[in-house]
């Protein structure tokens, strides 16, 4: 018995899902062969990789070492099977990639419309999750890419800038508060707020602009925290509370004339959305033309 790549790709699947079931259920196996599969490996390698508890798993130690190198061969073995059709000038295989919620909703998707009209070969896998979420994912190696709006780690990845975006303080345009004119940062903080969650590369943006003027998150009213911005400008829209959020996402609400954007002197908040991968890793050829992809569309933005 070997450590071939299908009992570790099983063994990734259990690792990642922290299920058994979870991970026949996504492998198309039945729950005994997915057992059989990590029984042998243990066997292999002499000891346990989960401890078996009540309702759930644990990995070991040795779990999350051989984790770590699985996840390196798996990468090196999609580079090469990559590779192998890059000889043949063709450009074939999946790309996993990451967003935020705002570069996911406004912007990625017409970035990744052209990226696939140029590469019809290829398949492109997005997950959608707060900033600090996908940076994570990308450090772990379980994305690629990914594009957020904040930075949470910068040892071992690299960031790269792709469009600038500037935080609005909005509110809904039948609220008494988008009569009143320029607000100071005193009369903010009284009003009552719509957050993002923590975690979110929009939240930590706006703790830093707090900062700067001398105020903190916690000063603030806080009415609603939501995981979405969409779901944060419509409660916005229908007179829940103040927030801010993107210009780019409050785009369409504002042309609409259904959101008010305050003016506030005291409140500057610029931010970059940045394409973040990981150092240490090798990057598959459909990678690096995505990476090529985002520097040329931020180039095209940064001269509109």
């Amino acid at each position: 018995m070997t450590m071939d790549s299908r009992r570790l790709e099983v063994f990734s699947f259990v690792y990642s899902e922290r299920s058994f079931s979870k991970a026949a259920q996504a492998l198309c196996l039945t729950q005994p062969t997915v057992s059989a599969h990590i029984s042998e490996l243990e066997q292999y390698l002499g000891t346990r990789l989960f401890d078996r508890l009540p309702r759930k798993i644990v990995p070991t130690a040795a779990a999350r070492t051989l984790y770590t190198y699985t996840q390196q061969i798996q990468g090196l073995l999609k580079e090469a099977e990559a590779s192998v059709w890059a000889l043949e000038n063709r450009i074939v295989g999946q790309l996993l990639l990451g967003g935020s919620t705002i570069p996911a909703e406004y912007l990625l998707p017409d970035l990744l419309g052209r990226f696939v009209q140029r590469y019809p070969e290829v398949r492109l896998d997005l997950q959608v999750g707060d900033s600090r979420t996908i940076t994570e994912a990308v450090r772990t190696g379980e994305l690629e890419a990914g594009v957020v709006g904040g930075r949470y780690s910068e040892s071992e990845l690299a960031y790269s800038p792709y469009i600038k975006d500037e935080l609005l303080v909005l509110a809904g345009r039948h609220t008494d508060v988008a009569k009143s004119g320029p607000l100071s940062m005193d009369q903010l903080s009284r009003l009552p707020w719509v957050l993002r969650e923590p975690g979110s590369g929009t939240r930590r943006a706006l703790r830093h602009a707090l900062k700067r003027s001398g105020l903190r998150l916690e000063d603030l009213s806080v009415r609603a925290v939501l995981g979405s911005t969409g779901a944060l400008l419509r409660a916005v829209r229908g007179g829940v509370g103040v927030t801010v959020s993107s210009r780019l996402a409050a785009a369409g609400m504002l042309d609409r004339g259904e959101l008010v954007h305050m003016p506030v002197p005291e409140f500057v908040s610029e931010r970059d959305f940045e394409l973040v991968v990981h150092r240490g890793r090798s990057q598959s050829p459909i990678l690096q033309r995505f990476i090529a992809c985002v520097a040329r569309s931020g180039e095209d933005n940064a001269h509109e």
